[in-house]
């Protein structure tokens, strides 16, 4: 099908499809995650979302993870689904790149710097305090390496420096 041909050849954009594959993928996340440990659809999603995130989707996933994260129709006052999701994704690089797609989709909405911070804390701060590669790539490679958006840096600033998640040594 030609673009624009149909409507379903807008559905099967590769943006859009990647966005929509990971709008479900994130919605399986935090209807299946149990209070005892890792749920298998929980696995499943990370796997999904680091090899979409790799292949150059990192965009359509945070964006679809940012609605899911920041959906006023759940009850829950922080989303602990989003940050044993990402903690689950087996990529260190992969989550690198969705933190940095996470920012930038932060800026484009328009958000606060502190609705960006608590929403990237809601999703990031477990894998955050487990991985140095995550740290390495939020304090050095997203602070000092890559510009990021002005709208986010004191939200990053904060996530980076003032206020860091703790560490958590053992797994």
């Amino acid at each position: 099908l030609s673009p624009g041909s149909h409507g379903c050849a807008a559905a099967l954009h590769p943006a859009a499809l990647a966005r929509t594959v990971a709008a479900q993928l994130c919605d399986a996340a935090r209807h299946s995650c149990a209070p005892t440990g890792h749920d298998t659809a929980v696995t499943v999603a990370a796997a999904a979302l680091a090899r979409a995130c790799r292949r150059g989707a990192a965009d359509a996933v945070a964006d679809a993870l940012l609605d899911a994260v920041t959906d006023s129709s759940t009850d829950v006052a922080r989303p602990d689904w989003a940050n044993e999701l990402i903690d689950a994704v087996p990529d260190a690089h992969a989550v690198a790149k969705l933190a940095r797609a996470w920012l930038v989709r932060c800026a484009a909405r328009r958000s606060t710097w502190r609705a960006s911070e608590r929403a990237f804390r809601a999703a990031f701060s477990v894998r955050f305090g487990r991985c140095a590669s995550t740290r390495h790539a939020v304090c050095d490679g997203m602070l000092l390496r890559r510009p990021q958006p002005r709208a986010v840096l004191p939200a990053l600033i904060r996530v980076a420096l003032v206020d860091p998640p703790r560490v958590i040594i053992n797994r």
